[in-house]
């Protein structure tokens, strides 16, 4: 009966243990995070100076935005909470053309057609010319801590899938995993 009880007990520990790790992660990356944005609170202008492209789920552009504090350049990349990726069957759009926008929510919309290389050269520089000026909130003890046009911390959802996720593994999982070895 005992090494039953062991059994459970390290069944239950295999989940738990990595599960609470990663709640612990996750809150701390959102206390950095939260600190971070809260040190924000200087705002200079910065311009456009360069586009950066962003692959994968989130497959987009974002404008590179150069401003100076006490005559040094910095340069930070404007983020958004999210983007939306559309791939569309458009007679009218030739294949690879791209159409940007972003809405009032701060979520940029990116339309294309075809597939292969995807030109965002033009509506980049529609969007966001450059040269154009945008705020740029940095953090006055370490400018090159910066937010472009919106203060947004870029880890949160990443953190709240690391809480969620080992909360589950431990409160869920790893409780349900000693139950089957104590049968």
């Amino acid at each position: 009966m005992e090494s039953s009880w062991q059994t459970a007990l390290l069944a239950a520990s295999a989940l738990g243990v990595p599960g609470a790790t990663l709640m612990v992660v996750g809150i701390v990356v959102v206390a950095l995070s939260r600190r971070r944005l809260a040190a924000c609170t200087a705002v200079t202008t910065g311009f456009v100076t360069d586009y950066r492209f962003t692959s994968g789920d989130n497959e987009g552009i974002a404008p590179v935005l150069a401003y100076q504090v006490n005559g040094c350049r910095y340069e930070v990349v404007r983020r958004f909470r999210r983007v939306s990726s559309v791939k569309v069957i458009a007679p009218w759009l030739p294949s690879g053309e791209v159409k940007l926008w972003v809405t009032p929510d701060d979520v940029l919309h990116v339309k294309y057609k075809g597939s292969g290389i995807m030109h965002y050269d033009r509506p980049a520089r529609q969007l966001w010319p450059l040269g154009s000026p945008m705020p740029v909130y940095y953090n006055p003890d370490k400018p090159w801590q910066a937010y472009a046009q919106v203060k947004r911390s870029g880890s949160k959802g990443t953190a709240m899938i690391l809480i969620i996720l080992g909360a589950v593994m431990l409160c869920v999982l790893a409780p349900m995993t000693s139950l089957l070895f104590l049968r």
